[in-house]
């Protein structure tokens, strides 16, 4: 059975430019061996290859475990980024101004 990309057309031109976004880290963090070494002949994922810090390994099981390494760091910084931003619109909308404190919605209650 032939295999297929699990990168979209956008993906793989993102990837081209050894960049990438949170669904393409997501991507690569669940990556089965197999997709990897189907993906790893491709040259869009071999730029982004080439832009991981870390130095490449011999075996090939070894590199799929630095790639998927980086790819969870990746995900968890893009989730902590998601975290602080939600936190600072929350401290946005619930502050309080020198005239008062700021109602949004349905919340009547001021903290």
């Amino acid at each position: 059975m032939a295999q297929v990309s699990v990168f979209t057309e956008r993906e793989k031109q993102v990837l081209q430019q050894a960049s990438y976004n949170y669904n393409i880290i997501h991507e690569i963090n669940i990556m089965s061996f197999a997709q990897f070494e189907y993906e790893k002949m491709s040259p869009f994922f071999q730029n982004f290859l080439k832009g991981i810090p870390e130095e490449a390994k011999a075996s090939a099981i070894d590199e799929w475990r630095r790639v998927r390494g980086y790819a969870e760091a990746k995900c968890v910084v893009y989730m902590l980024a998601q975290d602080i931003t939600i936190e600072k619109r929350w401290e946005e909308r619930s502050g309080v101004i020198p005239c008062g404190p700021i109602f949004h919605e349905d919340n009547l209650i001021a903290f």
